[in-house]
């Protein structure tokens, strides 16, 4: 026994100590954050609702540091959505302001969104054992199918008490966590400071007999960072739809490199097998690592099952089960081209772009998947845009355009993209013209055939100014990580509110927040990428290269 404790370590086992407690405190309370606020109710009159919130500790207040987007209302019964200024937010209570005049508001329900937990819904029941009223001129009574909330003076507002926090208890959810922080601390014990400087600066693993294009890297780096402003920022939202359109642009290509290259290579059975277990190397050990620590850690365990079957897809996690169903679906790209008499490259590259066409327009009617809550739209055509790309790369290869050396047309490329990437963050959302339309949802097909122009640029562009650009060494290494970043990077948001909140209170906001978060996550996901994509992805190439040999 005396052997066993000699052998301890004190300092990593201090860190491992205070970094559990400060993850369980995180898991307890900031797995709840809120991403939206659904209200249905009537105004007797035109006014701007809002919602203040704040948090549970011992400092926290209602200030306009902490204030849901506004909602101009008439007369009438509606249903809107409130976003948190910051993006996302932890609300421990909520003061809901009707407007500015006095009068009648009915109150019919009010959902809580919070992505990483279940949501809150209060009805009428709900609304009036939970509210009261902020002012003696406000007065509340309950009808059959609503609260009812009247006011004689101007500014009224109505306060909640602490929301319902009964599924915040660990419980067993203790257990994986005890477990984690096993590891963490072996890990720590192992490393040095020369692999931990090491760990930022990754390296691409690459797919055998496969070109690279560096700005790629750099391009993910950018629709990362897109991501998390408009999971940051609420001048932001629909900028990180833009950055997941690019995400499957990009996905498209590089499944479509091969087709072009090697089809009757692809129709085999062992093709396919080979195919199938690239594909689930390369998304599933992260997946199912966030699948663990928010699911299985929270005891939501029939949640993280449908997940783990892409048959649900809550909050980020829809593109990931997009993507899921892309690649299910892209097989039958190679056994269809395969079966027509007189295939080429160009005839296929032909249909491809007919059926790009018909998607696009509607013509052939959208696919849907349950993500988010409700029945999304299936971007299929975004990924077949990528695709197109890399049959319009495989000429630029081959140098048959000599129009695709001249290096005015790469460089006109290249600001095409830019001004592209500069459109997306500017009209992701109609704020700069003063509409509350997301205009990356509400046009998405728009959008979408943006992200494949963008995509065509930065390949088109080579070795130009701008192909040198999204080459940059610290840009790639974010792209190259830019998996981990996207699934970990709401649990690290959660962990700065958490910290702000009740700790710090240093109310970050805009670029500070996105650049304080990405400034987090890039480490973090630097780890995971060392420590669980490597191992996977190294062991997918390994195995190509024995079937190749």
């Amino acid at each position: 026994m005396s052997h066993f404790f000699s052998r301890i370590k004190i300092l990593p086992l201090f860190v491992t100590v205070a970094f559990s407690l400060l993850l369980a405190s995180f898991l307890s309370e900031s797995l709840h954050s809120t991403t939206s606020v659904t209200v249905t109710m009537a105004l007797d009159h035109t006014d701007v609702v809002k919602i203040y919130y704040k948090g549970k500790g011992g400092r926290a207040r209602y200030s306009e540091k902490k204030v849901t987007t506004e909602q101009l209302l008439h007369p009438g019964k509606t249903t809107f959505k409130l976003y948190p200024g910051r993006g996302s937010a932890i609300m421990a209570s909520i003061r809901l302001d009707p407007g500015s005049y006095p009068g009648k508001v009915e109150l019919f329900e009010i959902i809580i969104h919070r992505p990483l937990a279940e949501d809150i819904k209060l009805g009428p029941e709900e609304l009036a054992g939970i509210f009261t009223a902020g002012k003696d001129s406000v007065g509340i009574s309950q009808a059959s199918d609503h609260l009812e909330i009247a006011s004689t003076a101007e500014d009224p507002y109505i306060i909640s008490r602490p929301l319902d926090s009964s599924d915040r208890k660990l419980g067993l959810s203790l257990i994986p966590l005890i477990i984690g922080a096993f590891f963490f601390y072996l890990g720590l014990c192992r490393l040095h400071m020369s692999r931990f400087l090491s760990l930022l600066h990754p390296a691409r693993i690459l797919p055998t007999n496969q070109s690279y294009v560096m700005g790629f890297d750099g391009l993910r780096a950018i629709a990362a960072v897109m991501v998390i402003g408009d999971h940051t920022w609420g001048r932001c939202i629909g900028l990180g739809t833009s950055g997941v359109f690019i995400f499957f642009t990009l996905s498209g290509f590089l499944l479509g490199r091969p087709l072009v290259r090697n089809l009757s290579g692809m129709n085999s059975v062992d093709s396919l097998v080979r195919y199938g277990e690239k594909r689930l190397r390369r998304i599933m050990p992260m997946y199912v690592f966030y699948i663990l620590i928010v699911y299985v850690a929270s005891l939501r365990l029939g949640d993280g099952l449908l997940h783990l079957l892409f048959l649900k897809a809550d909050a980020h996690l829809w593109a990931v089960q997009q993507e899921m169903f892309f690649y299910l679906l892209f097989p039958l790209l190679p056994l269809v081209f395969s079966r027509i008499p007189g295939s080429t490259p160009l005839l296929n590259s032909g249909l491809l772009v007919l059926l790009f066409v018909l998607l696009y327009t509607n013509i052939i009617p959208p696919l849907r998947l349950y993500g988010m809550g409700r029945w999304m739209y299936f971007y299929l055509e975004i990924f077949l845009g990528g695709v197109i790309l890399a049959y319009i790369y495989s000429l630029f290869e081959a140098k048959t355009i000599v129009l695709f050396k001249r290096a005015w047309f790469k460089n006109s490329m290249g600001l095409i993209g830019l001004l592209i990437l500069t459109l997306f963050i500017l009209f992701s959302n109609g704020r700069l013209l003063g509409h509350s339309v997301i205009y990356s949802q509400h046009y998405s097909s728009l959008f979408g055939l943006g992200a494949v122009l963008v995509v065509f640029s930065v390949l088109m562009a080579g070795d130009s100014f701008v192909g040198r650009l999204f080459s940059l060494g610290w840009l790639r290494s974010i792209g190259i990580v830019s998996y981990s970043i996207y699934l970990l990077h709401p649990l690290l948001i959660n962990i700065v509110d958490y910290l702000d909140e009740f700790y710090l209170d240093w109310g970050l906001h805009g670029l500070t927040r996105i650049f304080v978060i990405l400034l987090i996550s890039y480490p973090v996901a630097c780890l995971t990428y060392r420590t669980i994509e490597v191992p996977f992805l190294q062991r997918s190439k390994t195995t190509d290269q024995k079937k190749t040999c």
